[in-house]
């Protein structure tokens, strides 16, 4: 089970590299996630993943990492992670937060932001992993 789940990390991961240098070269992703086809179609460079414990509840971690105590009444956490690094038994993964900002139409721009925060999760830890759908994150690259 294990080995399914890190073999999936890895993936998605190596997914996320490539769509990620993609768009550094300014070419534009359509369709799946680092599946670039036509110019000019919407980007995709981030596939969002909640992370399961084995008693069915999401890791979470805070948004800021200059508040990980959430003090100061600060309720800001998050359960949707991006995966950054996969090495040896662990994962690494950035907190991401839902965008607060719309296009003028009432949808988002972009469903997600980045965060400066960050959770390693040994792998042995994680009982199931949910994808969700691909999506653009403005990871300040450029």
């Amino acid at each position: 089970m294990h080995t399914e789940i890190t073999r999936l990390l890895v993936n998605i991961c190596r997914m996320q590299k490539t769509a990620v240098r993609e768009e550094i070269q300014e070419e534009m992703c359509d369709g799946r996630l680092g599946a670039c086809a036509n110019l000019g179609g919407p980007k995709f460079n981030t596939r969002p993943l909640e992370i399961y414990t084995i008693n069915d509840h999401a890791w979470s971690c805070p948004i800021d990492r200059e508040n990980p105590a959430c003090k100061n009444d600060c309720d800001e956490r998050t359960c949707i992670l991006r995966v950054e690094k996969v090495e040896g038994e662990c994962a690494t993964f950035r907190a991401l937060k839902h965008a607060n900002h719309d296009c003028g139409d009432g949808r988002h721009k972009h469903k997600y932001e980045q965060t400066d925060s960050f959770i390693t999760i040994k792998i042995k830890d994680i009982a199931a992993v949910r994808c969700l759908r691909d999506t653009f994150v403005n990871l300040c690259i450029r």
